[in-house]
């Protein structure tokens, strides 16, 4: 059977540091020859940074920009799609991994992918990945054969919006998806994960997990400070998700119960923010937090009334 081929899906991913390169690295437990990169970097450096790693491992790269789709500007999604068509337009392989760039590969990642991705039904394996918080429990975890303890949260969390860190997708699922339900609509730049989920289970294909393979970690994004427009970007995604319905909840009845939950747990977390930013601010920041939590329960119920038609893309 045809190799692999490996997707890359980055922007500025050589900013990251050793945790780039460790992905990099990780990916030799597969047999792979070629090497898609997606790169809407704002420099040249990441490219160069895949195109050393490919010279000295043997391996074939490729490296495009976004295809746009008729969008303002390259997102999560218009990569991923840009990824999905050149695979399905120039190579003869039946599996397409896509991994971000900070995600690293655990050994034994390949060796479990590939006894679920060969069944006939599956259309989607996703590495379930065990988020690292600090750079001292990544380089412990990274150089451990430690199994993680992953709970019920961390599964129906993906069941509820997808995941995409490390995942591989079958040539006859994204054949059948883009016939169906045409492109990853390019304005999910937060939620693309939802939407291919939802349309590979749309496609009639099933979804296979691998427990405790893979970490995640963002060495940038864990030294950002939250601040009140931390939330409206999240709002703006959350609302743009559910046009297409695919944040759905896993469990309705829970979530209808804790619809307004967070507004019984806002008083703890005025404290924490006022604290560490002001009181003015710290209320701010604290009640915006909390009213997203009431939005994306909403959104989560509201979308269980949505069907496969509502994947299609709606451009403004």
């Amino acid at each position: 059977p045809e190799k692999p081929v490996i997707s890359i899906i980055t922007k500025d991913g050589v900013s990251k540091g050793y945790v780039f390169n460790e992905m990099l690295r990780s990916t030799l437990q597969i047999p792979y020859d070629e090497i898609i990169l997606i790169d809407d970097s704002d420099s040249a450096n990441t490219a160069l940074a895949v195109k050393k790693f490919a010279e000295e491992n043997g391996k074939k790269l490729t490296a495009f920009k976004s295809n746009l789709y008729g969008y303002t500007r390259a997102t999560r999604a218009t990569a991923r799609q840009t990824a999905i068509d050149i695979f399905l337009k120039n190579y003869d392989s039946d599996f397409l991994i896509q991994l971000d760039d900070d995600v690293v590969l655990r050994k034994g990642w390949w060796e479990e992918a590939n006894k679920l991705i060969n069944k006939p039904t599956t259309g989607l394996f996703y590495g379930l990945a065990y988020g690292v918080s600090t750079e001292n429990e990544f380089n412990e975890l990274l150089r451990s054969d430690i199994p993680f303890r992953i709970n019920e949260k961390d599964i129906r969390h993906f069941y509820e919006r997808g995941g995409t860190n490390d995942i591989i997708l079958t040539r006859k699922s994204l054949t059948k998806i883009k016939e169906s339900f045409g492109i990853i609509p390019p304005e999910l730049h937060l939620y693309e994960d939802a939407w291919i989920l939802r349309a590979i289970k749309c496609a009639g294909f099933d979804v296979e997990i691998g427990y405790g393979v893979a970490l995640h970690f963002d060495p940038i994004k864990n030294t950002r400070s939250i601040d009140s427009t931390t939330f409206d970007v999240d709002l703006k995604h959350i609302l743009i998700a559910s046009k297409y319905g695919i944040i759905k909840s896993a469990k309705p009845f829970n979530d209808t119960l804790g619809l307004f939950a967070p507004i019984i747990g806002l008083l703890p977390w005025i404290f924490k923010y006022a604290s560490e930013l002001g009181f003015r601010k710290g209320v701010r920041v604290a009640a915006k937090r909390q009213y997203i939590k009431i939005v994306y329960r909403w959104v989560k119920l509201s979308s269980m009334r949505k069907g496969c038609t509502d994947l299609i893309y709606k451009p403004a």
